[in-house]
């Protein structure tokens, strides 16, 4: 079988020499220099894109993980491929079926557009979720300053009550309680037995 192998490559390249009028040395002297320039083209086009993964991917990596977390949701959920938009879908509060849009090639873009029109609503500063899929670098230093305001899955959104528009949520301010008369407190908990 190997004998076969060689055979066949042997009766190749002694076609393609006599086909093209080159022998084996001359292609080998000819590609030394054309190497070279391979090796040092392939050498700028791999730190090209490691620069390119540290400027975008990362950064956008830490800023979705922040977005996430911000709304109560575990962080390492914006990593996992398709688990995040579903994440995403639930903290927007959109329809389940724009998950599906969003997972769709060819319209997916239209589905992803859609999920953060209303989740930059949910945050103080939508700006900065607008730019976590623009320019992540710059959402990076942003990031920092911006709060969850919405309410997730039970709020309902302008998209899902048409002619509603979205309100942030107000926090409830604590009832006061009435004091005793000389201003102590009623303990609180068990109270151990008197004994008379």
């Amino acid at each position: 079988m190997l004998s076969l192998i060689s055979t066949f490559a042997q009766t190749s390249l002694d076609y393609s020499s006599q086909m093209y009028g080159t022998d084996i040395a001359t292609q080998t002297q000819a590609s030394g220099a054309g190497g070279a320039f391979g090796a040092a083209v392939f050498g700028i086009v791999m730190i090209f894109q490691i620069v390119i993964f540290l400027l975008l991917v990362i950064p956008a990596i830490i800023v979705n993980w922040k977005i996430v977390s911000k709304a109560g949701e575990p962080g390492w959920s914006s990593i996992v491929p398709v688990y995040n938009i579903i994440i995403l879908n639930k903290i927007a509060g959109t329809p389940s079926w724009y998950v599906l849009l969003a997972l769709i090639p060819g319209v997916s873009l239209i589905g992803i557009i859609l999920i953060y029109i209303e989740l930059s609503k949910k945050y103080s500063k939508p700006v900065t979720i607008w730019l976590s899929i623009l320019i992540p670098i710059v959402a990076l230093f942003m990031i920092g300053k911006t709060e969850y305001i919405g309410g997730g899955a039970s709020t309902a959104t302008a998209a899902q009550v048409p002619g509603q528009e979205f309100a942030p949520q107000q926090a409830q301010q604590p009832v006061p309680q009435p004091q005793d008369s000389n201003n102590q407190q009623p303990p609180v908990g068990p109270q151990p037995p008197i004994v008379q």
